[in-house]
């Protein structure tokens, strides 16, 4: 059994127990001074807080401190019903603030856990894994910020430390600079040092992770995707990194966006926000919205309609489509009266099917004929090969699910999209 103190701290708590105990037995030790018997299981009961505080027992304290408050009691009784001296009555008052310095300064305080702040970063899902060095990032990155950007690694030749690049200068001018080789970079330009990862495997790993995201063809994106690159905030002006200046932190959102775009190519699939947890589907056309004042906002713009899982037993989806089918009169009656220019503004939706596959899509309308609709797919299909956005269709009214059309600026049908 190992009897040493378990902290220093506890080793001094102990040995202040123990003296309060000699003391508070030496009134039961000399007879003159007016002890009792309760001076000496006061001190028998401090001895005991003194062990138990050696082995940093939690309850030692508390033992103290009631006993402590038992002798403060004591001493008041015995001056005021026995007539002690005042030596008495002083130590009441005083028993009672040892008792509470031993609650205040000895009891463990919880720790209120600091949240950490949010990861100031983008993450770009790729569908291979993307070559990447300090030299090509160095050139993409002076392009993002108009600045120029050093390639420390080449330093190494000449032995100049990287504080001493540019004269060591530090703030706003700092030389801005990349040091490192994939998957790891840093980067530094304006004052504020940047980690950029190259990874070379799934970000997220298990579907656990990704469970929630319902859209289909984002779903597909994220289960497909074999790397992928971020670019984190490392360090800068401390109201930036604690994420308490909203200005900061939209610099420095707007900083990563634009060495995003210079970074995005054909292998990009999807952009997520650790900070905020939205992904979206990346395309080509958000490029220049990373690359504006808002690049958050490409988390949250649609470039394609969204495909998501259907239960086909669901009474309120039944419901909808049942609905869409017996007013479609309405439709067909909106079809022949559309004034000219109004010919994208009618659409239905139709089962395609690709073999076993099928999928639910909508079709921008351009005749109807002897119960056949005839248009164009509107939709970018997820996992038919056969067909393709902007493909030529026909399909059998009593086959739709759906209609909607845009008149005078207000919306008609889309029963299925306003279930529940």
């Amino acid at each position: 059994m190992d009897l040493r103190p378990r902290s220093t701290r506890a080793l001094y708590l102990a040995l202040i127990y123990a003296a309060l105990a000699v003391a508070v037995a030496l009134p039961w030790a000399v007879p003159a001074w007016g002890g009792s018997w309760v001076h000496l299981i006061a001190a028998l009961a401090l001895v005991a807080a003194a062990t138990a505080q050696w082995f940093t027992r939690p309850w030692a304290h508390y033992l103290a401190a009631l006993e402590l408050l038992l002798l403060s009691a004591d001493s008041a009784l015995r001056y005021g019903l026995q007539r002690a001296p005042l030596g008495y009555l002083i130590a009441a008052p005083a028993l009672i603030v040892a008792a509470w310095a031993v609650l205040r300064f000895t009891v463990p305080r919880p720790r209120v856990e600091t949240p950490e702040p949010p990861l100031i970063s983008l993450v770009m899902l790729l569908s291979e894994p993307k070559y990447m060095d300090a030299a090509i990032l160095a050139r993409l990155a002076a392009q993002a910020w108009g600045a120029e950007v050093v390639d420390a690694n080449l330093l190494a030749d000449d032995e100049t430390p990287i504080d001493d690049v540019g004269g060591g200068a530090d703030g706003p001018g700092a030389p801005a600079f990349v040091l490192g080789e994939s998957p790891y970079f840093l980067v530094r330009c304006r004052s504020t040092l940047y980690a950029v990862h190259n990874g070379d495997a799934p970000y997220f790993e298990e579907p656990a992770d990704y469970e929630h995201v319902r859209e289909l063809r984002l779903r597909k994106a994220i289960e497909q995707h074999r790397g992928w690159f971020s670019i984190d905030v490392l360090s800068g002006d401390e109201a930036l990194v604690c994420g308490r200046d909203a200005g900061l932190l939209e610099d420095a959102y707007r900083s990563i966006g634009r060495l995003v775009a210079e970074l995005a190519d054909e292998t990009c699939l999807a952009l997520y926000c650790p900070a905020t947890g939205e992904i979206n589907l990346y395309d080509p056309a958000l490029e220049s919205h990373l690359r504006g004042d808002d690049p958050l906002s490409v988390l949250r713009r649609v470039t394609q309609a969204p495909v998501v899982m259907l239960d086909g037993n669901d009474p309120r989806l039944l419901a909808a489509v049942s609905e869409a089918r017996q007013r479609f009169a309405e439709f067909l009656a909106a079809f022949e009266r559309r004034e000219e220019g109004a010919q994208g503004h009618f659409w239905v939706k139709a089962p395609v099917r690709d073999g076993p596959a099928t999928e639910y899509m909508w079709l921008n309308v351009s005749a109807v004929e002897n119960d056949v609709v005839y248009g164009r797919l509107d939709n970018v299909p997820v996992d038919l090969k056969r067909v393709a956005l902007g493909d030529r269709l026909r399909v059998d009214v009593q086959d739709l699910s759906d209609w909607m059309y845009v008149e005078s600026g207000r919306l008609h049908g889309g029963f299925t999209m306003k279930r529940g």
